[in-house]
């Protein structure tokens, strides 16, 4: 796995002047074009994993609803492989016209709500995410769903474990009593945003042509959903938004699972976060062998013949060590602070990475090892030949994976990348003016 680190601390512009006035003009000097946001892999067959660390314990330190952690993350995405909103007007550090996010977009948000405390996804990553989202820069007319499929036992309120402090709401959050709900009410007034609870339609089958119900559909071994929103819209998983005629490309689908111990994949990751997708009720292997049958061909199934993400958000800002999936409490001893994030479109190379470098050492637990024989090293393999078989980039080897680190990560990255394409001055002025007002971990 090759790498670019960050530096370990951040000079003020005045100290960046002094010590990097030769190296950053011959820097701007030499990138030159337009910037570099095509996919990674069309030019390589290594996948992109960011890192970004030192994540502060309030993160939103940078105004309300601002999440440090997860702006560096889009910052850096839209540096490194493509911008983050789609626009044929605005040009910036994070738009280009071929971003990820169009102004009119319905935008589902994956989360992990099957569990509370830190065995659920963390509420204010998600509120930073969605803040994103409406600002884009056309004005962002469309719509966020947050949805989850808990087989069951999902939840939005935060609530299902009692665990350490008893009954009530247990968010992943600086503030435990942000649940996602929460998080949805917050923005509810400034934009259609809605949670929809996939078990509640977990035993209802439906077939494709079926526009009437909500419900999910069969496709092989794996299920998918279709749904429809408060607003009226009808979203199916594979297919796209329905408009009452035929099915347009509108839907985007970000995944934002939690990192932590699981007793039968080994790790929760961005993989095995595609089970809060799926219908285990309706599994044709039935509930239990689901789980661990073939695991590796059902997620990359999920992740590449259903719908490929367009981001994976990976949340390691505390890892639940051991007896996963669940996390009945709060305690750094369970479940310690990594004040980590990891992005990529490869949830493949996503989980290697974060396994073998933030769950690993964190735990010394062989189980989460990627390089050591077992189940964690089979299914990862196996997700990748799936996915590959669809066509798509995977990686479950760290020689087909390049990871950024920080700031220096992604300026190191284009400049690599120059010789392959080329970035325009002005668009590296951009870069790093935006790190030195402080937006940048």
């Amino acid at each position: 796995m090759i790498r670019h680190q960050c530096p370990g601390r951040k000079m003020n512009r005045r100290q960046f002047i002094k010590t990097s006035a030769a190296g950053g003009a011959a820097l701007a000097l030499s990138l030159k074009g337009g910037l570099l946001r095509r996919a990674w892999a069309a030019s390589t067959d290594k996948t992109l994993v960011l890192r970004v660390g030192n994540i502060p314990e309030n993160p939103f330190v940078h105004g309300a609803n601002r999440h440090a952690g997860l702006d560096t993350v889009l910052s850096l995405f839209s540096s490194c492989e493509r911008p983050f909103y789609q626009s044929d007007t605005t040009r910036d550090l994070l738009t280009g016209p071929t971003g990820i996010i169009h102004a009119d977009d319905v935008v589902v948000i994956k989360v992990n709500g099957q569990w509370c405390y830190r065995g659920a996804t963390n509420t204010d990553v998600l509120r930073g995410l969605i803040q994103r989202i409406i600002e884009h820069p056309d004005t962002f007319s469309g719509e966020i769903v947050i949805v989850e499929n808990g087989q069951g036992r999902g939840s939005f309120d935060c609530d299902q474990d009692p665990g350490e402090l008893g009954p009530g709401v247990h968010a992943n959050a600086v503030d435990h009593s942000q649940s996602f709900n929460a998080v949805v009410s917050m923005f509810s007034g400034v934009t259609r945003i809605s949670a929809y609870l996939l078990d509640t339609i977990r035993s209802v089958g439906v077939t494709e042509g079926d526009q009437t119900r909500d419900g999910y559909v069969a496709f092989g071994t794996v299920t998918y959903p279709k749904i429809t929103t408060p607003f009226g819209t009808k979203i199916n998983l594979k297919n796209g938004i329905w408009n009452g005629a035929a099915y347009e490309d509108r839907l985007r689908l970000i995944n934002v699972p939690v990192l932590k111990d699981h007793g039968g994949a080994q790790v929760t990751g961005a993989l095995k976060h595609s089970y809060g997708l799926l219908s285990m009720e309706l599994a044709p292997f039935g509930t239990s062998p689901y789980h661990y049958l073939d695991l590796g061909k059902t997620t990359g199934t999920i992740w590449s013949a259903i719908r490929r993400a367009d981001l994976h958000v990976l949340d390691a800002i505390h890892v639940v060590k051991s007896g996963g999936p669940g996390c009945e409490t709060y305690s750094e001893s369970l479940a310690p602070h990594t004040a980590t994030l990891l992005a990529s479109v490869d949830p493949v190379a996503l989980d290697v990475v974060a396994s073998k470098y933030v769950l690993y050492p964190a735990t010394g637990d062989a189980r989460h090892h990627p390089d050591n024989a077992g189940r964690l090293k089979n299914y990862l393999a196996q997700a990748e030949t799936t996915i590959r078989g669809y066509g798509y980039a995977a990686n479950s080897q760290e020689s087909g994976i390049m990871v950024a680190h920080g700031v220096r990560g992604a300026l190191d990255m284009m400049s690599k990348k120059h010789r392959e394409g080329g970035a325009s001055a002005i668009d590296v002025q951009r870069l790093v003016e935006y790190y030195y007002e402080g937006a940048w971990i």
